[in-house]
């Protein structure tokens, strides 16, 4: 059966992919669902995208970049600043739904769900190499 997740917002659940400034299904229809291991309820069925849908992502993407990187740095700093406001303003629900879709303890989601926010996502440990005559990969040295 579906698990009613005690959220105070129900629209932070979203069960399509968010592509070119939309949410929209899988271009195949496709869709899988998302069960809680704990309880085994499932939460949502989601949109299952294949490569198209992931091309698509990719295009809008790079299309978009252009106009993020013209924007100033006190810009982009405040998209950033709203962004963080958000998931501090929706810590709860946010754990709440880590929690069903990993069967974590609320607690041990709360606290990555705060981290996440005043920390920012842990460092890839794989970044890329710009530097002429480099081999493109380096190993992150924070991770």
């Amino acid at each position: 059966g579906r698990s009613e997740l005690k959220r105070k917002d129900q629209a932070l659940l979203r069960a399509d992919g968010y592509i070119n400034g939309a949410w929209a299904p899988a271009g195949s229809g496709a869709r899988f669902p998302v069960t809680n291991p704990a309880t085994g309820e499932t939460l949502a069925d989601v949109a299952d995208g294949g490569p198209d849908d992931a091309r698509a992502a990719i295009e809008a993407a790079a299309a978009a970049f252009p106009a993020w990187r013209a924007r100033t740095a006190k810009d982009r700093a405040g998209l950033m600043r709203k962004w963080f406001d958000l998931i501090m303003a929706n810590q709860e629900d946010l754990a709440v739904l880590m929690t069903g879709e990993q069967g974590k303890p609320l607690a041990e989601t709360r606290g990555e769900v705060h981290d996440t926010g005043v920390r920012g996502p842990r460092k890839p440990s794989i970044s890329h190499d710009d530097t002429p005559g480099g081999d493109g990969i380096v190993q992150d040295s924070h991770s």
